[in-house]
């Protein structure tokens, strides 16, 4: 993967940011949102026993800044942290922290499209006590489509890993994805929507014992959810309720992990009369996540190195 490309993609997102208008007379609205999700996995393959049942609590604060007649920039902030992943002679968890720029193009009332440039640190902490940082780059477009009662929405994208905290071994290196979200309006403070992600990557194999990459296994990612919100009225704030599966494959000693977790969450909307006008003309726009795949890869790299040595000699 260019990861020159990648950086400049990124790095030129920011600065646009950097370089916006800062007076009080620039138009601006924001999005807050809190959920905590309960989740039941079951697993396949080498950790088909050692699965636990994951805690999730979601945090992102965004942010949309006109910058003058059809263009907009969206500033994004997240931190996303689940526990108890697995059981190997202790619990396992992981967490990620970082921030994502939308240059966005609004097409008068019909279509909004945009490039995204993303920055984030992915933290496994393992049950032996090992902590792994991976630190990871992502470029994408972006675009929404809108209809009376109806938004369709899309991301298409790639990542890179630029920099990694041993043990490295079993974190995800590099990938590319598709989101895709349609959302219907019952009114203008109530929707239902069904998103959905597909992510593929491959995984750092390196061979702990003899060096080198010894093998080039991939991963891949999965995940719906469906979605309903409700703002109150005379209020900024809204309540959520949702449902998502998750399936995380790794193609290393065929691991399969299937999660279903239901999500209860808050938004606090600044600045928007209404969901519908925050959809149309808001911080709207979706940070690209990956659910629990990346802190998973790390936790079964820790479980089961990518190579173990027999009496007859290295075998895989």
């Amino acid at each position: 993967m260019n990861h020159r490309l990648l950086m400049s993609s990124v790095c030129g997102a920011a600065l646009i940011a950097s370089v916006m208008p800062a007076s009080a007379d620039t138009p601006f609205t924001g999005v807050v949102q809190l959920s905590v999700g309960a989740g039941s996995t079951s697993g396949g393959g080498l950790l088909a026993s050692a699965v636990e049942d994951p805690v999730n609590v979601d945090l992102k604060a965004k942010g949309l800044w006109n910058l003058g007649g059809e263009l907009d920039v969206q500033v994004d902030l997240f931190h996303e942290r689940a526990s108890n992943l697995f059981d190997i002679d202790g619990k396992d968890s992981g967490a990620n922290l970082g921030g994502t720029v939308h240059l966005i193009h609004s097409i008068e009332n019909r279509a909004r499209l945009g490039f995204a440039g993303s920055l984030w640190s992915n933290d496994t902490l393992f049950s032996s006590g090992d902590r792994s940082e991976a630190r990871y780059g992502l470029a994408a477009v972006e675009g929404q489509f809108f209809d009376t009662n109806w938004t369709l929405s899309g991301q298409m994208g790639l990542f890179d890993q630029i920099g990694c905290d041993a043990p490295c071994a079993g974190t995800i290196e590099d990938g590319t994805y598709i989101q895709g979200k349609i959302r219907y309006f019952l009114n203008d403070n109530t929707s239902l929507s069904l998103a959905t992600t597909q992510m593929w990557g491959s995984l750092n194999t390196k061979d702990p014992i003899f060096g080198g990459n010894a093998r080039s296994d991939s991963t891949s990612h999965t995940l719906w959810r469906l979605e309903a919100e409700h703002r109150f009225a005379n209020t900024p704030l809204s309540g959520l309720v949702a449902f998502s599966h998750e399936r995380n494959e790794t193609e290393f000693n065929n691991i399969t992990l299937d999660t279903n977790t239901v999500w209860l969450g808050v938004r606090f909307y600044l600045d928007q009369p209404t969901l519908k006008a925050n959809d149309r003309a808001g911080a709207e726009f979706e940070t690209p996540t990956f659910g629990n795949s990346l802190e998973c890869a790390g936790v079964t790299s820790a479980a089961a190195p990518p190579m173990v040595v027999s009496p007859g000699g290295p075998a895989l």
